[in-house]
């Protein structure tokens, strides 16, 4: 009765162990498909990491790049808009000295003009000399006629009226003299003028241009100097988002690297687990050769009660 009592419960104990076995090999199985599934997702991830890694890194470089494209902008930019500034400076003055060069000549054609009038007053000056040599020497003539007249009473003032008679000449001589001189500074005088009534208003043309030169680089110096700032601006932000690039290639560096640790535990779970499968599939097995040992120790003694 012992013996069969003891078989009863072992057989009993061999079934939840069997049972239980069965569950347990069962449940391993489960979190093995899971554990090899979560392994090959891992895997995935880890690989995708390294690839967001690897072109982190290379966007990174790209952005660097692009902060020293910005960098060496803004010092070009910085130069251009200090040759402009330049430029207008240069422009000042010569705009100053356009505006000198109109005022000498008109200065210049002013005095031309009040030249021309006074030759032409000296002009008229010596045409009334002229005249008046021409009359006094026809009036010497006549006085020497009289004087011939009146034989020897007016011999002494033949002598007076022939004097008077070569000075008329020598004061014609030198009218002459002062009207060809006139006339040539007449002519030089209207040759300037006319030079000068050319170059007045190429002078004034000058001057306009210079003018709308030196408004030109005004506004190119106010253009260039807001593009500078926009490149410094630019400049400024690029090599803010190169730091962040790099500080978010670090992360998915540090991302991939513990990934790729990760992928690795879980291999290393996965085959445990199937060790684990394994072997509780053995227990199984073992508890169920143990559940029919019993239940033939059962019958038979079963027999020997019989």
């Amino acid at each position: 009765m012992r013996i069969q009592h003891n078989a009863e419960q072992l057989g009993a104990s061999s079934e939840e162990l069997s049972a239980s076995a069965e569950e347990a090999s069962a449940t391993t199985e489960e979190v093995t498909k899971q554990a090899a599934e979560t392994a090959e997702t891992s895997q995935t991830a880890a690989h995708a990491a390294n690839e967001s890694s690897i072109a982190m890194g290379e966007t990174a470089q790209g952005v660097q790049r692009i902060a020293e494209a910005a960098q060496s902008l803004h010092a070009s930019s910085s130069e251009t808009s200090e040759a402009a500034q330049n430029g207008t400076l240069v422009i000042g003055d010569a705009q100053q000295q356009m505006n000198h060069i109109n005022e000498s000549a008109s200065s210049v054609n002013d005095l031309v003009l009040k030249l021309a009038k006074q030759t032409e007053e000296i002009e008229n000056i010596t045409k009334v000399i002229t005249d008046i040599t021409d009359q006094t020497n026809l009036l010497a003539l006549n006085a020497a006629i009289e004087a011939a007249r009146a034989g020897e009473q007016g011999k002494g003032f033949s002598v007076v009226a022939d004097e008077v008679r070569k000075l008329a000449e020598q004061s014609k001589k030198s009218a002459s003299s002062i009207s060809l001189l006139t006339t040539e500074i007449k002519n030089d005088t209207e040759n300037v003028e006319k030079a000068m009534q050319t170059a007045l208003p190429a002078v004034q043309k000058g001057v306009e241009v210079i003018t709308e030169a030196g408004t030109s680089f005004e506004a190119i110096v106010t253009a260039v100097q807001g593009m500078t700032h926009e490149i410094q601006e630019v400049s400024a932000t690029s090599q803010e988002l190169s730091a962040s690039a790099e500080q978010v290639s670090a992360s998915v560096t540090e991302i991939s690297t513990g990934s790729q640790v990760m992928s690795g535990n879980i291999d290393t779970i996965a085959a445990s687990m199937e060790e684990q499968s394994a072997t509780m599939n053995e227990v199984a097995h073992v508890a169920t050769s143990l559940s029919e040992t019993a239940q033939g120790l059962q019958e038979e003694t079963q027999k020997f009660k019989v």
